[in-house]
Order: C-alpha cells, then sequence, then structure tokens
C-alpha cells in the first residue's frame, strides 16, 4: 500500500521574510530499505504566523520492508531547500537534513552483536 503524504503550506498564512518557500512543490520518495518496519516524520523549518504564533508542519510515516511513500511540500525550508528528516523507535534514533527532491533511502543493518542500526542517505 503507498501512502502519500502531503505538507502543504498556504503561502497567505505565513509571513513572508525569511522563508524559502517554492512556488511549486517539491516531490519526494522516502524508501525503507532495512528488513524491517520503520517509522518516522519529515519535518518543515518552524515559522512564524501573522499571529506570532510559530508552527511547523510535520508528516508521520511508517514503511514496511521495501515500502515507499511519496511526499510534497512548498515550504517553508531550511537552508538549501531541506527538510527534518527523523527516524525513531519510542525516541528518535536519527536525523538529518536532506533535500526534498528525488529519493530518501533508509538503510539497515543487523551488528555483531545482534543490535540494529538504521539510517538514511541524506543530501
Amino acid at each position: 500500500m503507498r501512502l502519500f503524504l502531503i505538507l502543504v503550506v498556504l503561502l497567505f498564512s505565513l509571513s513572508a521574510e525569511a522563508q524559502l518557500l517554492s512556488q511549486k512543490p517539491m516531490c519526494f520518495n522516502i524508501v525503507n530499505k532495512a528488513d524491517w518496519y520503520v517509522t518516522g516524520s519529515i519535518e518543515t523549518k518552524p515559522h512564524q504566523q501573522a499571529d506570532g504564533e510559530t508552527l511547523h508542519h510535520r508528516s508521520n510515516f511508517r514503511l514496511a520492508p521495501d515500502e515507499s511513500t511519496g511526499a510534497c511540500t512548498t515550504g517553508p525550508f531550511y537552508d538549501g531547500y531541506r527538510v527534518l528528516l527523523t527516524l525513531r523507535t519510542l525516541i528518535p534514533i536519527f536525523e538529518c537534513y536532506t533535500v526534498a527532491q528525488g529519493e530518501i533511502i533508509i538503510n539497515g543493518k543487523k551488528n555483531a552483536d545482534g543490535s540494529t542500526t538504521t539510517e538514511a542517505i541524506c543530501k
């Protein structure tokens, strides 16, 4: 099952100053290459609304092995049109800022001591 996540920021609700926005949605795929389920989120840069409240947009995902999902956003972005990717169990286990285009590949490996490592290739 392919789950589409859409992060849409309504431009009229943003303060135009110091916001890195795209006129067209920037889209990417998150691909789970690990042999286990992976849970995480994609988050845009926090922004301040006209009423002074600071918000950010976050979409959560849970991917089975070899599953992928798509996401699109217009921002606001971190420098270089990046979004924050967080992988978690009960707590965050991996974070990076990655370009909001192309594919974000999540890899996993089993370590000699029986533990696992889950991380993503971030650009």
